[in-house]
Protein backbone atom coordinates (compact mmCIF):
# COMPACT_ATOMS: atom_id res chain seq x y z
CA UNK A 1 0.00 0.00 0.00
CA UNK A 2 0.12 3.02 -0.41
CA UNK A 3 0.20 6.89 -1.22
CA UNK A 4 3.16 8.87 -2.34
CA UNK A 5 3.28 12.55 -3.24
CA UNK A 6 5.29 13.87 -6.17
CA UNK A 7 7.75 15.49 -3.79
CA UNK A 8 8.30 12.35 -1.75
CA UNK A 9 8.21 9.76 -4.50
CA UNK A 10 11.90 10.24 -5.26
CA UNK A 11 14.35 8.57 -2.90
CA UNK A 12 17.04 11.11 -2.04
CA UNK A 13 20.66 9.94 -1.98
CA UNK A 14 23.36 12.16 -0.51
CA UNK A 15 26.48 12.57 -2.62
CA UNK A 16 26.96 10.93 -6.03
CA UNK A 17 24.28 8.67 -7.45
CA UNK A 18 25.25 5.02 -7.10
CA UNK A 19 24.06 2.49 -9.68
CA UNK A 20 23.27 -1.16 -9.09
CA UNK A 21 22.46 -4.11 -11.29
CA UNK A 22 18.92 -5.47 -11.51
CA UNK A 23 17.89 -8.29 -9.18
CA UNK A 24 14.86 -10.09 -7.74
CA UNK A 25 15.52 -11.92 -4.49
CA UNK A 26 13.64 -13.61 -1.65
CA UNK A 27 14.49 -13.42 2.05
CA UNK A 28 13.33 -15.20 5.18
CA UNK A 29 13.23 -18.41 7.10
CA UNK A 30 10.80 -20.81 8.68
CA UNK A 31 8.24 -18.17 9.68
CA UNK A 32 6.00 -16.14 7.34
CA UNK A 33 7.64 -12.91 6.15
CA UNK A 34 6.01 -10.09 4.19
CA UNK A 35 7.97 -6.94 3.18
CA UNK A 36 5.39 -4.15 3.28
CA UNK A 37 7.60 -1.10 2.67
CA UNK A 38 11.11 -0.18 1.54
CA UNK A 39 13.36 2.84 2.10
CA UNK A 40 16.62 3.31 0.18
CA UNK A 41 19.77 5.38 0.64
CA UNK A 42 23.21 5.64 -0.97
CA UNK A 43 24.46 2.48 0.77
CA UNK A 44 21.53 0.09 0.40
CA UNK A 45 17.89 -0.80 1.00
CA UNK A 46 15.88 -1.18 4.21
CA UNK A 47 12.65 -3.22 4.18
CA UNK A 48 10.03 -3.27 6.92
CA UNK A 49 8.89 -6.87 7.33
CA UNK A 50 5.81 -8.26 9.06
CA UNK A 51 6.68 -11.70 10.43
CA UNK A 52 4.14 -14.25 11.65
CA UNK A 53 5.30 -17.35 13.48
CA UNK A 54 4.06 -20.54 11.83
CA UNK A 55 1.87 -21.57 14.75
CA UNK A 56 0.28 -18.11 14.64
CA UNK A 57 1.05 -17.28 18.27
CA UNK A 58 3.35 -14.32 17.57
CA UNK A 59 3.51 -11.41 15.15
CA UNK A 60 6.46 -9.01 15.13
CA UNK A 61 8.11 -6.26 13.12
CA UNK A 62 11.56 -6.87 11.65
CA UNK A 63 14.00 -4.73 9.68
CA UNK A 64 15.84 -6.25 6.70
CA UNK A 65 18.90 -4.30 5.59
CA UNK A 66 20.86 -5.11 2.40
CA UNK A 67 23.46 -3.44 0.20
CA UNK A 68 22.54 -1.91 -3.16
CA UNK A 69 22.69 -5.35 -4.82
CA UNK A 70 20.30 -6.90 -2.32
CA UNK A 71 23.15 -8.85 -0.70
CA UNK A 72 24.81 -8.93 2.73
CA UNK A 73 21.46 -9.11 4.47
CA UNK A 74 21.11 -8.15 8.12
CA UNK A 75 17.99 -8.69 10.22
CA UNK A 76 16.98 -6.60 13.24
CA UNK A 77 13.98 -6.95 15.56
CA UNK A 78 11.82 -3.96 16.49
CA UNK A 79 11.20 -4.38 20.22
CA UNK A 80 7.59 -3.24 20.78
CA UNK A 81 5.61 -5.26 23.36
CA UNK A 82 2.69 -7.38 22.21
CA UNK A 83 1.68 -8.52 18.74
CA UNK A 84 2.73 -5.83 16.24
CA UNK A 85 1.66 -5.45 12.61
CA UNK A 86 3.58 -3.08 10.32
CA UNK A 87 1.70 -1.79 7.25
CA UNK A 88 3.73 1.12 5.82
CA UNK A 89 6.88 3.17 6.42
CA UNK A 90 8.71 6.26 5.20
CA UNK A 91 12.09 7.90 5.66
CA UNK A 92 12.05 10.26 8.64
CA UNK A 93 14.42 12.75 7.01
CA UNK A 94 17.07 12.30 9.70
CA UNK A 95 18.46 8.92 8.70
CA UNK A 96 15.77 7.04 10.63
CA UNK A 97 12.50 5.39 9.54
CA UNK A 98 8.92 6.02 10.68
CA UNK A 99 6.44 3.15 10.46
CA UNK A 100 2.73 2.69 11.03
CA UNK A 101 0.42 -0.24 11.69
CA UNK A 102 -1.20 -1.62 14.82
CA UNK A 103 -0.38 -3.51 17.97
CA UNK A 104 -2.21 -5.73 20.45
CA UNK A 105 -0.87 -4.90 23.89
CA UNK A 106 -0.05 -7.76 26.29
CA UNK A 107 -3.20 -8.97 28.07
CA UNK A 108 -5.59 -7.37 25.56
CA UNK A 109 -7.36 -8.55 22.40
CA UNK A 110 -8.14 -5.22 20.71
CA UNK A 111 -5.80 -3.45 18.27
CA UNK A 112 -4.36 0.00 18.87
CA UNK A 113 -3.15 2.27 16.07
CA UNK A 114 0.65 2.46 16.01
CA UNK A 115 3.19 5.01 14.75
CA UNK A 116 6.87 4.66 15.70
CA UNK A 117 10.24 6.00 14.66
CA UNK A 118 13.07 3.49 14.57
CA UNK A 119 16.77 3.55 13.76
CA UNK A 120 18.10 1.60 10.73
CA UNK A 121 18.92 -1.22 13.17
CA UNK A 122 15.41 -1.37 14.62
CA UNK A 123 15.92 0.58 17.88
CA UNK A 124 12.68 2.29 18.91
CA UNK A 125 13.27 6.06 19.21
CA UNK A 126 9.69 7.05 19.96
CA UNK A 127 6.29 5.41 19.80
CA UNK A 128 2.67 6.57 19.72
CA UNK A 129 -0.33 4.27 20.12
CA UNK A 130 -4.02 5.11 20.37
CA UNK A 131 -4.28 3.07 23.60
CA UNK A 132 -8.08 2.95 23.29
CA UNK A 133 -9.53 -0.13 24.96
CA UNK A 134 -12.78 -1.43 23.52
CA UNK A 135 -12.22 -0.17 19.96
CA UNK A 136 -10.17 -1.47 17.04
CA UNK A 137 -7.76 0.91 15.28
CA UNK A 138 -5.31 0.18 12.49
CA UNK A 139 -3.11 2.45 10.37
CA UNK A 140 -2.27 1.32 6.84
CA UNK A 141 -0.82 4.35 5.05
CA UNK A 142 1.75 6.94 6.14
CA UNK A 143 3.18 10.15 4.65
CA UNK A 144 5.61 12.79 5.94
CA UNK A 145 4.31 16.34 6.27
CA UNK A 146 6.19 19.52 5.40
CA UNK A 147 6.86 20.36 9.07
CA UNK A 148 8.68 17.08 9.71
CA UNK A 149 5.69 15.27 11.19
CA UNK A 150 3.50 12.52 9.77
CA UNK A 151 -0.07 11.88 8.68
CA UNK A 152 -1.38 8.30 8.80
CA UNK A 153 -4.67 6.74 7.70
CA UNK A 154 -6.48 3.49 8.36
CA UNK A 155 -9.66 2.33 10.05
CA UNK A 156 -11.49 2.74 13.36
CA UNK A 157 -14.15 0.32 14.60
CA UNK A 158 -16.26 0.96 17.66
CA UNK A 159 -19.35 -1.01 16.64
CA UNK A 160 -20.58 -3.11 13.72
CA UNK A 161 -19.13 -0.96 10.93
CA UNK A 162 -15.74 0.70 10.57
CA UNK A 163 -14.87 4.35 9.86
CA UNK A 164 -11.92 5.95 8.11
CA UNK A 165 -9.23 7.01 10.59
CA UNK A 166 -6.67 9.83 10.32
CA UNK A 167 -3.89 10.50 12.83
CA UNK A 168 -1.53 13.50 12.73
CA UNK A 169 1.67 13.53 14.82
CA UNK A 170 4.61 15.93 14.99
CA UNK A 171 8.27 15.07 14.39
CA UNK A 172 8.63 13.75 17.95
CA UNK A 173 5.57 11.51 17.80
CA UNK A 174 3.31 13.83 19.81
CA UNK A 175 -0.35 13.63 18.80
CA UNK A 176 -1.67 16.77 17.11
CA UNK A 177 -5.12 15.39 16.25
CA UNK A 178 -6.98 12.22 15.37
CA UNK A 179 -10.42 11.85 13.81
CA UNK A 180 -12.59 9.13 12.37
CA UNK A 181 -15.01 9.69 9.52
CA UNK A 182 -17.91 7.53 8.46
CA UNK A 183 -21.47 6.89 7.37
CA UNK A 184 -23.89 4.05 7.96
CA UNK A 185 -21.70 2.04 5.59
CA UNK A 186 -18.24 0.68 6.46
CA UNK A 187 -15.18 2.74 5.46
CA UNK A 188 -11.47 1.93 5.59
CA UNK A 189 -8.51 3.78 4.10
CA UNK A 190 -5.18 2.66 2.65
CA UNK A 191 -3.36 5.82 1.55
CA UNK A 192 -3.10 9.52 2.29
CA UNK A 193 -1.46 12.37 0.36
CA UNK A 194 -0.92 15.93 1.63
CA UNK A 195 -1.00 19.25 -0.18
CA UNK A 196 -0.81 22.81 1.15
CA UNK A 197 -4.48 22.90 2.20
CA UNK A 198 -5.12 19.45 3.61
CA UNK A 199 -5.12 15.76 2.82
CA UNK A 200 -6.69 13.41 0.28
CA UNK A 201 -7.37 9.88 1.53
CA UNK A 202 -8.31 6.77 -0.46
CA UNK A 203 -9.62 3.29 0.35
CA UNK A 204 -12.97 1.54 0.17
CA UNK A 205 -16.57 1.88 1.32
CA UNK A 206 -18.84 -1.16 1.68
CA UNK A 207 -22.60 -1.26 2.22
CA UNK A 208 -25.03 -3.93 3.30
CA UNK A 209 -25.06 -5.49 -0.19
CA UNK A 210 -21.53 -6.79 0.40
CA UNK A 211 -20.03 -5.00 -2.60
CA UNK A 212 -17.39 -2.31 -2.05
CA UNK A 213 -16.62 0.89 -3.94
CA UNK A 214 -13.52 3.02 -4.04
CA UNK A 215 -13.65 5.71 -1.33
CA UNK A 216 -12.09 9.18 -1.50
CA UNK A 217 -12.09 11.55 1.49
CA UNK A 218 -10.88 15.16 1.65
CA UNK A 219 -10.03 16.88 4.95
CA UNK A 220 -8.44 20.20 5.87
CA UNK A 221 -5.14 20.71 7.67
CA UNK A 222 -6.98 20.54 11.01
CA UNK A 223 -8.68 17.25 10.09
CA UNK A 224 -12.11 18.76 9.40
CA UNK A 225 -14.05 16.80 6.77
CA UNK A 226 -14.66 18.70 3.52
CA UNK A 227 -16.17 16.05 1.24
CA UNK A 228 -16.16 12.37 0.34
CA UNK A 229 -17.05 10.34 -2.74
CA UNK A 230 -17.65 6.69 -3.59
CA UNK A 231 -16.55 5.30 -6.96
CA UNK A 232 -17.54 1.96 -8.43
CA UNK A 233 -19.80 -0.32 -10.39
CA UNK A 234 -21.91 -3.38 -9.68
CA UNK A 235 -19.01 -5.32 -8.12
CA UNK A 236 -15.95 -4.47 -6.04
CA UNK A 237 -13.52 -1.59 -6.37
CA UNK A 238 -10.60 -0.73 -4.10
CA UNK A 239 -8.13 2.18 -4.03
CA UNK A 240 -4.71 1.39 -2.53
CA UNK A 241 -2.39 4.24 -3.50
CA UNK A 242 -2.15 7.93 -4.39
CA UNK A 243 0.47 9.89 -6.30
CA UNK A 244 0.29 13.69 -6.24
CA UNK A 245 1.22 15.51 -9.45
CA UNK A 246 1.18 19.24 -8.81
CA UNK A 247 -2.31 20.10 -7.55
CA UNK A 248 -3.84 16.85 -8.83
CA UNK A 249 -4.03 13.35 -7.36
CA UNK A 250 -3.93 9.99 -9.18
CA UNK A 251 -5.28 7.00 -7.28
CA UNK A 252 -4.69 3.34 -8.16
CA UNK A 253 -6.20 0.03 -7.13
CA UNK A 254 -8.44 -2.51 -8.83
CA UNK A 255 -11.92 -2.96 -10.26
CA UNK A 256 -14.11 -6.04 -10.69
CA UNK A 257 -16.88 -4.04 -12.41
CA UNK A 258 -15.11 -2.76 -15.52
CA UNK A 259 -12.41 -3.86 -17.93
CA UNK A 260 -12.28 -6.86 -20.27
CA UNK A 261 -14.88 -9.55 -19.94
CA UNK A 262 -18.25 -10.74 -21.13
CA UNK A 263 -21.47 -9.16 -19.91
CA UNK A 264 -21.38 -8.69 -16.14
CA UNK A 265 -18.31 -10.93 -15.76
CA UNK A 266 -15.14 -8.86 -15.76
CA UNK A 267 -11.54 -9.83 -15.13
CA UNK A 268 -10.08 -7.96 -12.15
CA UNK A 269 -8.17 -5.02 -13.64
CA UNK A 270 -6.01 -2.11 -12.59
CA UNK A 271 -8.20 0.92 -11.86
CA UNK A 272 -6.97 4.53 -11.98
CA UNK A 273 -8.83 7.66 -10.90
CA UNK A 274 -7.46 11.21 -11.23
CA UNK A 275 -9.07 14.19 -9.52
CA UNK A 276 -8.25 17.58 -8.07
CA UNK A 277 -8.54 18.71 -4.46
CA UNK A 278 -12.10 19.93 -5.04
CA UNK A 279 -13.19 16.41 -6.03
CA UNK A 280 -13.58 17.11 -9.75
CA UNK A 281 -12.79 14.04 -11.84
CA UNK A 282 -10.02 14.60 -14.39
CA UNK A 283 -9.92 11.12 -15.91
CA UNK A 284 -10.39 7.44 -15.12
CA UNK A 285 -8.66 4.43 -16.63
CA UNK A 286 -9.10 0.67 -16.53
CA UNK A 287 -6.17 -1.51 -17.66
CA UNK A 288 -6.91 -5.21 -17.95
CA UNK A 289 -6.12 -8.46 -19.71
CA UNK A 290 -8.85 -11.02 -20.43
CA UNK A 291 -6.40 -13.87 -19.67
CA UNK A 292 -4.86 -12.45 -16.51
CA UNK A 293 -6.26 -10.54 -13.54
CA UNK A 294 -4.34 -7.51 -12.32
CA UNK A 295 -4.36 -5.12 -9.37
CA UNK A 296 -2.23 -2.17 -8.23
CA UNK A 297 -1.14 -1.74 -4.60
CA UNK A 298 1.12 1.31 -4.95
CA UNK A 299 1.59 4.23 -7.31
CA UNK A 300 4.56 6.60 -7.56
CA UNK A 301 5.48 9.57 -9.73
CA UNK A 302 8.68 9.28 -11.79
CA UNK A 303 10.97 12.27 -12.34
CA UNK A 304 9.62 12.84 -15.87
CA UNK A 305 5.97 12.76 -14.74
CA UNK A 306 5.27 9.14 -15.71
CA UNK A 307 3.42 6.92 -13.25
CA UNK A 308 4.88 3.69 -11.84
CA UNK A 309 2.50 1.10 -10.38
CA UNK A 310 3.31 -2.00 -8.32
CA UNK A 311 1.01 -4.91 -7.55
CA UNK A 312 0.29 -8.37 -8.90
CA UNK A 313 -0.92 -10.12 -12.04
CA UNK A 314 -2.26 -13.64 -12.51
CA UNK A 315 -5.18 -15.89 -11.71
CA UNK A 316 -6.23 -17.70 -8.54
CA UNK A 317 -3.07 -18.46 -6.53
CA UNK A 318 -0.72 -18.34 -9.55
CA UNK A 319 0.25 -14.67 -9.40
CA UNK A 320 3.46 -12.79 -10.19
CA UNK A 321 4.73 -9.47 -8.92
CA UNK A 322 3.78 -6.72 -11.38
CA UNK A 323 5.15 -3.25 -12.20
CA UNK A 324 3.60 -0.99 -14.83
CA UNK A 325 4.77 2.30 -16.32
CA UNK A 326 2.11 4.74 -17.53
CA UNK A 327 2.02 8.18 -19.10
CA UNK A 328 0.86 11.09 -16.89
CA UNK A 329 -2.70 10.48 -18.18
CA UNK A 330 -2.68 6.75 -17.52
CA UNK A 331 -1.76 5.33 -20.93
CA UNK A 332 0.24 2.11 -20.57
CA UNK A 333 3.88 2.35 -21.69
CA UNK A 334 4.96 -1.09 -20.48
CA UNK A 335 4.04 -3.79 -17.99
CA UNK A 336 6.46 -6.33 -16.49
CA UNK A 337 5.71 -9.38 -14.38
CA UNK A 338 8.24 -11.03 -12.09
CA UNK A 339 7.99 -14.70 -11.13
CA UNK A 340 9.33 -14.72 -7.60
CA UNK A 341 8.55 -18.33 -6.75
CA UNK A 342 4.89 -18.67 -5.86
CA UNK A 343 1.87 -16.52 -5.10
CA UNK A 344 3.66 -13.19 -5.55
CA UNK A 345 2.70 -9.57 -4.87
CA UNK A 346 4.59 -6.27 -4.72
CA UNK A 347 3.19 -3.91 -2.08
CA UNK A 348 5.46 -0.87 -2.22
CA UNK A 349 7.64 0.77 -4.84
CA UNK A 350 10.34 3.45 -4.61
CA UNK A 351 11.69 5.42 -7.57
CA UNK A 352 15.50 5.52 -7.63
CA UNK A 353 17.70 8.45 -8.76
CA UNK A 354 18.98 6.57 -11.84
CA UNK A 355 15.41 6.18 -13.13
CA UNK A 356 14.96 2.60 -11.98
CA UNK A 357 12.91 1.34 -9.07
CA UNK A 358 13.04 -0.89 -6.01
CA UNK A 359 9.92 -2.75 -4.87
CA UNK A 360 9.10 -4.86 -1.81
CA UNK A 361 6.54 -7.58 -1.31
CA UNK A 362 5.94 -11.26 -0.66
CA UNK A 363 6.19 -14.62 -2.38
CA UNK A 364 4.30 -17.65 -1.13
CA UNK A 365 6.05 -20.84 -2.18
CA UNK A 366 7.23 -24.19 -0.83
CA UNK A 367 8.90 -22.54 2.18
CA UNK A 368 5.80 -20.49 2.99
CA UNK A 369 5.70 -16.72 2.71
CA UNK A 370 9.02 -14.95 2.20
CA UNK A 371 9.93 -11.29 1.80
CA UNK A 372 10.97 -10.21 -1.68
CA UNK A 373 12.82 -7.28 -3.24
CA UNK A 374 12.81 -6.42 -6.96
CA UNK A 375 15.29 -3.89 -8.32
CA UNK A 376 15.00 -3.02 -12.05
CA UNK A 377 15.96 -0.26 -14.46
CA UNK A 378 13.66 2.41 -15.96
CA UNK A 379 12.41 -0.07 -18.59
CA UNK A 380 11.52 -2.65 -15.92
CA UNK A 381 14.36 -5.00 -16.91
Amino acid sequence: MRIRSALLATVLFPGPVLHAQSFQLTYGGANLQDAVAIVSDAAGHTSLVREVFQNGDKVRIRVLRTDLQGQNQQWFDVAIPGACFVQDAAASGNGNITLCGSCIAPGRSDQDALIAEISPTGAVLWIWTSNAQGTQEELRGLQPTTDGGFIACGSWRGNADSDALLVRVDAGGNLLWQNHYGTAASESTEAVAPDNDGYLVAGRIAGFSGDADGYVLRVGNDGSEQWWQGWGGIKDEMLYGIARAGSDFIMAGYTDSYGPGSGSQHVRSVYLLAMNAAGDTLWTRTIGNIAQAGAAQDIQLAANGDLLLAGQAGNNHATDGMVMRLSPTGQQIWMRTYDLGGEDVLHHLGVLPDGGFIAAGRSFGQQGAQAVMVRKNSAGN
